[in-house]
């Protein structure tokens, strides 16, 4: 395959403790209880709008309430700067640069805002590796619908791709947009590697290279 698409939160960089700090910001500044660390987990993959109507729901509020709003507006407000808790997964800078080396075309594809997306890959230095970013606001659908891997694909000009990720949204998205799914095992993903029967998996980014190379990719 010519482009190696990637998804972001969980499959190159661990986020959650950045995403659980904002989440307890923003319940702290409208005087609402926290949230555990664990229940915020299980919230990421499916964009912000997702995320904090989850909030909402285990807070017992209305998720399409005023309150429910609220918090949407100041989470989406903090989450831009909330740059301590994100770090990359041992070996992905290294990663990605043997694959630019080898002739692939990288981009990335989350549903994570491009705002926050950006200014994580800046912070972490990865921004440089991806010449395409397709963001959760950045079209009318998100992930697991497959409009984001097409645009991913079509702006990388790229004629056949694999998207790696480490969830079931990823898996699904990749079903959708029918390209072959790798599996991140390492992510925020619940279900079993058997369950979502990625073409390939791997642990460690030193492995990913050499393991994409054995991937016979389809034709897009």
């Amino acid at each position: 395959m010519d482009t190696i698409i990637f998804d972001l939160d969980g499959t190159l960089v661990d986020s959650v403790d950045a995403i659980y700090a904002v989440s307890q910001k923003t319940l702290l500044s409208l005087g609402l209880p926290d949230i555990p660390h664990v229940k915020i987990r299980s919230f990421i993959g499916h964009g912000v709008h997702h995320l904090t109507r989850s909030m909402a729901l285990f807070l017992s509020l209305d998720p399409a309430g005023s309150k429910a709003d609220e918090i949407y507006r100041i989470f989406s407000e903090l989450y831009p700067a909330q740059l301590d808790g994100n770090h990359c997964f041992i070996g992905v800078p290294e990663a990605l640069k043997e694959l630019q080396i080898r002739g692939h075309h990288l981009a990335l594809c989350t549903n994570k805002p491009m705002a926050p997306a950006r200014s994580v890959l800046n912070h972490l230095g990865l921004l440089k590796f991806f010449p395409v970013v397709i963001a959760g606001d950045s079209l009318a659908s998100r992930k697991p619908e497959p409009e984001m891997l097409h645009a991913a694909i079509q702006q990388a000009a790229g004629n056949s791709a694999v998207y790696i990720g480490d969830s079931e949204v990823d898996q699904k998205t990749a079903l959708n947009a029918d390209i072959p799914f790798v599996l991140f095992t390492e992510g925020y993903r619940a279900s079993s590697i058997d369950e979502l029967n990625p073409r390939a998996h791997f642990s460690s980014y030193r492995e990913l290279p050499d393991l994409l190379q054995n991937i016979n990719a389809l034709k897009y």
